[in-house]
């Protein structure tokens, strides 16, 4: 359920606790971003939570300032597997500043956090009236479709314990946090792997010193080891990821 952001997590963005800032409204101008925010409404967002399904209609844009979502391709035998991960840096939807259109994947809450929800249709009509929004969005819509077509890539051609590699450091990036709330039963999901082998695949990471793992918890106990045992593919995007978040 998508609730209004509490006083209290207010408070401690307001201390600089929390990372509270979306790459792509930092780029605005004060005007732009002003107007974009006016547009919105600052939501909570939890674990699991599914924001759309393959073939929904998108009516609403979310600009993380924390936490992560992911966009999962789901099959006809309803195995599925992650296609991109979004967190601050960009937004959960790359064409719906241009047109209406339906999802092609499932949108799910990976790391609990806040984001700015703003309706498409309002944002549309932002990007018609100004052009700083629209190109912002054009920027984030390149940014995604080079991330969309390295994950392709990586899906296909390297083998599970880097791939798992690089998404615990793409998780661990936008958790803020050593600790990550993840079940083998989510990773197989997100890698498209079934729970067995995505369990011995940990097991040689955990046996490594890369991270621990306890009750559907994983802690980064080591990121230059996980750093080794990812594929080139994580540092292909965390170079993006670092020019987006960059200061305008």
């Amino acid at each position: 359920m998508i609730v209004q952001m509490e006083t209290a997590t207010a408070a401690r963005a307001a201390s600089g606790q929390i990372a509270t800032d979306n790459a792509l409204l930092a780029r605005l101008d004060a005007e732009d971003r002003e107007a974009l925010e006016r547009a919105g409404k600052r939501v909570r967002l939890t674990q699991g939570q599914i924001l759309f399904e393959p073939d929904d209609q998108i009516t609403a844009v979310f600009f993380p300032l924390s936490g992560a979502m992911s966009l999962v391709v789901v099959m006809g035998d309803g195995s599925a597997v992650e296609a991109l991960m979004v967190g601050r840096e960009g937004a959960t939807d790359t064409l719906s500043y241009a047109i209406p259109h339906r999802a092609a994947a499932r949108c799910v809450v990976q790391l609990p956090g806040e984001a700015l929800r703003v309706d498409a249709a309002r944002l549309r009509e932002l990007a018609r009236t100004r052009p700083g929004v629209q190109a912002v969005m054009e920027l984030h819509a390149g940014r995604a479709s080079l991330d969309l077509q390295q994950n392709a890539a990586c899906n296909a051609v390297h083998r599970l314990e880097p791939r798992l590699a690089k998404w615990l450091l793409n998780s661990h990036d936008r958790a803020g946090t050593e600790i990550l709330p993840l079940t083998q039963e989510f990773l197989g999901e997100m890698l498209g792997a079934q729970r067995t082998t995505v369990t011995a695949v940990a097991s040689a990471l955990q046996k490594s010193g890369a991270i621990g793992y306890k009750r559907g918890r994983i802690t980064v106990l080591s990121r230059p080891a996980l750093e080794r045992a990812s594929c080139e593919c994580y540092a292909a995007a965390q170079k993006r990821t670092k020019a987006a978040l960059r200061p305008v």
